[in-house]
């Protein structure tokens, strides 16, 4: 995001993605200083905007690799510092994407036990590679039933419709679900699943700017060992 009114409720309490007014988002969103036009984002050749949303990258970090913690490194990296992610945390990935990919490292740079559950077992060695403890296959069903009642946080990644109802019986007793993938489809869920387990079911918003900033502060700092590879075109 580029802008908010930075006067209303939420502004003033440092949450400007739930500006009741309306956040102009850097991509697709209404130009409230140019009437009629809309940001552009990456496709810009340049971006003005009030110094509040604007984020140093450190010099020591390659801004290539600083730039996916901008957006999936920090979608990733909010819940999971939130909610409490340390050594011993037991985390379970759901989809092995770009939010995915990012999700796994940043919870084993956290120590967390991390598990990648995935329809097939095809990413079962890139998930090895990432740095995964384990790996399920959800496809047939039976990874539902044989870790029920294992994780403390689930992150689900996948921007498709799934079985909330499913996943949340995979957690401990008041465990976190956080849905960071983003679906248009809904997605019923069982009221039931939810009182088994005293879960807390969590939707993602676009972060403030200020847990960017913490973001690429811990990164600079190594955050126990994360990095980004930059992977560029020739």
């Amino acid at each position: 995001m580029v802008n908010s009114c930075r006067t209303c409720e939420n502004c003033r309490t440092g949450q400007e993605q739930y500006c009741l007014k309306g956040d102009t988002l850097v991509f697709g969103a209404p130009d409230p200083a140019e009437p009629g036009a809309h940001t552009q984002g990456g496709y810009s050749e340049a971006i003005v905007a009030p110094e509040d949303f604007v984020v140093l990258v450190p010099e020591t970090l390659d801004p290539a690799a600083a730039a996916p913690l901008l957006c999936a490194g920090i979608t990733v990296y909010a819940p999971l510092k939130r909610f409490g992610t340390r050594p011993g945390t037991k985390v379970a990935v759901v989809g092995l994407g770009g939010l995915g990919h990012l999700g796994v490292k940043m919870a084993r740079a956290m120590g967390a036990d991390v598990a990648v559950l995935s329809q097939s077992g095809s990413k079962r060695e890139a998930a090895k590679a990432l740095g995964a403890d384990h790996y399920a296959v959800t496809g047939d069903g039976s990874a539902f039933t044989e870790l029920a009642n294992t994780f403390d946080i689930i992150l689900n990644t996948v921007s498709a419709p799934v079985s909330l109802s499913d996943y949340l019986g995979m957690l401990r007793l008041r465990g976190t679900m956080v849905n960071v993938g983003v679906t248009t489809e809904p997605m019923p869920m069982e009221v039931f699943a939810l009182l088994r387990i005293r879960a807390d079911p969590r939707l993602r918003r676009p972060l403030p700017v200020r847990d960017r900033r913490r973001d690429l502060r811990e990164a600079e700092a190594g955050m126990t060992g994360f990095h980004v590879d930059a992977v560029r075109g020739h």
